[in-house]
This record gives C-alpha cells, structure tokens and sequence, in this order.
C-alpha cells in the first residue's frame, strides 16, 4: 500500500512515496525498475487526460465549502496566486509539459530512499 505527496514552492519542490512493507529494498528496485519503463516506453497520454479531469473535479470541491474556498484563497495569496486562476492554468498544462518534467524530474541522483524499522525485542529492553 503506497501513498504519494508532492510539494511546491518557491524555495523547494519534492515528491514523497511512502508505504510500508516487509521488504522495502524490494519495494526500491521495483519503483526503479518502473520509473526506468516509464522513461523508456513513455507516459501514457490517457492516464494524462484521466488525472487532468481528476484534477479539474478536485478543484471544483474546493468550492463546495466556505470555508475550503477562504483556505485556498489565502494559501494561494501567499504563493502570489490566484485560485480563480486554476482552471486556466491547468488546462493549459499540456502531455509534452507533463513528459518533460517526469525526465527532469524522476532522476535517479535525486531519488533517495529511508527505512524506519522496528525495534528488536532485545533493543526494546
């Protein structure tokens, strides 16, 4: 079971894949293995245009609530955005961009991996 969280911002942008398993270095090797297929036999454009509308649905939530709609405003403010601007921008955003990025992005000199373990029982005590 995996779980994935991006972060942008003027200072800093990262991608976060996070899951538990008894073998992470296995988990590690297939992430690899699949960013390299990725690179190798390329995106797909429909998974693309299932996510652009995916994204586009998201957005409109935001606006089923005051109170989402006031947390988005002043997060955006502060990023020197504009929520209303949201639906241009993303539509905007294009296959080739998305391509462009996932092969400067996915590096494998800028991936890095950490393992949180349990204790032994003996380490425990």
């Amino acid at each position: 079971n995996l779980d994935y969280w991006y972060e942008h911002n003027e200072a800093f942008s990262m991608v976060s894949i996070s899951g538990e398993s008894a073998d992470p270095e296995q988990v590690w090797n297939k992430f690899l293995l699949y960013v390299e297929a990725q690179k190798k036999n390329g995106l797909s454009e429909e998974s693309f245009r299932r996510y652009k509308r995916v994204q586009y649905a998201q957005l409109l939530d935001v606006f089923d609530s005051t109170e989402s709609v006031a947390n988005h405003f002043i997060s955006e403010y502060f990023d020197g955005a504009d929520l209303l601007d949201a639906p241009e921008l993303q539509n905007s955003i294009t296959f080739a961009d998305v391509t462009a990025l996932f092969h400067e992005v996915f590096q494998e000199q800028a991936f890095a991996m950490g393992v949180i373990s349990p204790l032994d029982e003996a380490e425990e005590a």
